[in-house]
């Protein structure tokens, strides 16, 4: 019998990273924080506080093909800008 740590010896991206991929070969579909959980000698929460998020951790790790459809991540820039492209169309829908 051998033993295996429950938890991970390091917390450093490298070993985070490694976790998720890991954790990803276990699972079918895609990798929820609660289907890691179940598996991972690492709680999601602090790998998506490493990584400023869950997707962003999954792509950090090259594990796109994870990632739920809906969890999409967006900077502030970018919802202002897309806010704005919405205020134009909307204004020139009204104005035509």
């Amino acid at each position: 019998m051998t033993y295996q740590l429950k938890t991970l010896s390091s917390y450093g991206d490298k070993e985070l990273i490694q976790e998720l991929k890991r954790v990803s070969l276990l699972v079918n579909g895609r990798l929820t924080m609660s289907k890691f959980d179940l598996f991972s000698k690492v709680h999601s929460s602090t790998v998506r506080n490493r990584f400023n998020g869950w997707s962003k951790a999954l792509e950090k790790a090259d594990l796109v093909n994870k990632i739920s459809p809906h969890a999409q991540t967006f900077s502030d820039t970018e919802i202002v800008e897309q806010a704005k492209k919405n205020c134009k169309k909307i204004k020139n829908q009204i104005f035509d």
